[in-house]
């Protein structure tokens, strides 16, 4: 069965399901996230009104949380009940290339098109590591 959840957006850029497969965010061209639920086809709600493209998307395991990244090398944790941004890191230089939650949520890795990986704490806004290539 194929299912299209539309609404008023560019063309969609990065996408993650949560690990319940209840919730999908779509990332866009126009800076948008948006909160879809995947039963009924709703659009949720829309994290933010950016100005650079949503290029990674991803929920921590646990579902309460969003992970965005952006072209302008923005990674943005938003807290999915009351779809507020918790946290914004600003360290990378180049387009957010991926997010990724650890299985345990309490760690947030991000990569860029400036060659390097950070590693932050999910439940505050410290970086815990960087590396360059």
């Amino acid at each position: 069965m194929v299912s299209t959840l539309s609404a008023e957006i560019l063309v969609i850029t990065a996408i993650g399901f949560s690990l319940d497969s209840k919730l999908l965010v779509t990332g866009s061209m126009d800076g948008t996230a948006i909160l879809w639920d995947v039963a009924t086809k709703w659009q949720l709600t829309t994290l933010g009104e950016g100005a650079k493209p949503i290029t990674a998307a991803m929920f921590s395991p646990d579902g309460k949380r969003v992970a965005t990244g952006s072209a302008d090398g923005t990674v943005k944790l938003w807290e999915v009940a009351t779809r507020q941004e918790v946290y914004a890191f600003k360290e990378h230089n180049g387009r957010i290339s991926a997010v990724a939650f650890s299985p345990d949520g309490k760690s947030l890795a991000t990569g860029s098109w400036d060659k390097t990986w950070r590693l932050y704490h999910a439940s505050t806004d410290k970086e815990m590591l960087a590396h360059n290539r």
